[in-house]
């Protein structure tokens, strides 16, 4: 079994014309969607990963026609889990066709960035090929990795909140897990806009979660 990491970036930055609302408002993040099925009559649910204020979620989502139903529950720390079942819409729908079409299965959680949603692929090596032609014109596919697919590869990053992968990733790149190391908690709090204690608090959470599920 064979993997496709790719970055999709549609024409207009968004998936459904639901999702624009939650992209549009400057007080709300995306960050995950943990799980999203095509249903047979064309309609589609998902979860999603939204970093804001409850109340301001629930007001978007309610003041949309095409939302079906909804609901919204709070994780921690401003981190909310969104269900939302929405009529049909595009290019969301025809992904997921090309999905279902070629017997594939997206390996989730899938998750924003500035370029578009990176999203992992699993299939046969030809049928993934197929696939790629298949993405509308409307939708950039970036590939940027190919390989044999394990089902332990991101275990230990599914246990972090949305906020938490961030953390990490920003101390990464920063250098804090440097040998030596290169960065202080000063300057992923800087990075991250929040304090040090903040920054201090998240990475300790982190390390403590990837710890306890390895020696578990």
């Amino acid at each position: 079994m064979r993997y496709l990491k790719v970055v999709l970036s549609p024409s207009d930055d968004t998936f459904h014309p639901v999702e624009e609302i939650i992209a549009d408002s400057p007080e709300l993040h995306r960050g995950r969607v943990h799980h999203i099925n095509l249903l047979s009559d064309g309609t589609v649910m998902a979860l999603y990963g939204i970093e804001g204020e409850g109340e301001v979620i629930r007001e978007a989502l309610q003041d949309s026609s095409e939302v079906l139903s909804y609901d919204v529950f709070e994780v921690d720390d401003g981190n909310h889990h969104v269900y939302v079942h929405v009529e049909q819409g595009e290019p969301v729908v025809g992904l997921l066709s090309i999905v279902d079409d070629r017997r594939l299965i997206v390996d989730t959680p899938m998750e924003f960035g500035d370029e578009g949603i990176h999203a992992t692929v699993i299939g046969e090596q030809e049928t993934l090929s197929e696939a790629l032609d298949d993405v509308p014109d409307d939708v950039d596919v970036d590939v940027r990795q190919v390989g044999e697919y394990s089902p332990e590869d991101n275990r230990l990053l599914s246990l972090l909140t949305d906020r938490q992968r961030e953390v990490l990733n920003v101390a990464a790149e920063l250098g804090y897990y440097d040998v030596p190391r290169s960065a202080t908690h000063d300057e992923v709090a800087d990075e991250l806009g929040c304090a040090p204690s903040t920054a201090s608090e998240h990475l300790r959470k982190i390390e403590s979660k990837i710890v306890d599920a390895l020696t578990d």
